[in-house]
């Protein structure tokens, strides 16, 4: 007979032990959810909801993946990989000085981590 047992669910900010099914959902407790939800909002208050959306779906999607130290590897479509951190993306818009998706969702990730 096989037993598995899985590993305790921990919080991604606090590292604490979660028990309640909502927190284990979310990956934050209820007090580290509301700082990260706090500071996730106030870094995308300035910007057009449809950049911020895409740029939550870039997160959600695993598009944006952590390649170092405040720079992060952002993967769009299949074909093109831009290189983007809180300030400065290699995309188009980015070459042109536009704040793109990217940007938003570099940013986003920063204040998670900062929260």
């Amino acid at each position: 007979m096989t037993t598995t047992t899985q590993a305790p669910a921990i919080c991604k900010r606090c590292h604490r032990k979660l028990t309640d099914p909502r927190s284990v959902a979310r990956g934050y407790g209820r007090t580290c959810a509301a700082k990260v939800e706090t500071k996730v909002a106030a870094t995308v208050a300035t910007f057009k909801q449809p950049q911020v959306d895409k740029a939550m779906a870039l997160i959600a999607s695993g598009g944006i993946t952590p390649s170092g130290v405040d720079t992060f590897y952002v993967v769009k479509g299949t074909s093109a990989i831009h290189r983007t951190d809180a300030t400065l993306c290699t995309c188009t818009a980015g070459q042109h000085g536009r704040t793109c998706y990217h940007l938003i969702a570099a940013r986003v990730l920063d204040a998670v981590a900062a929260a």
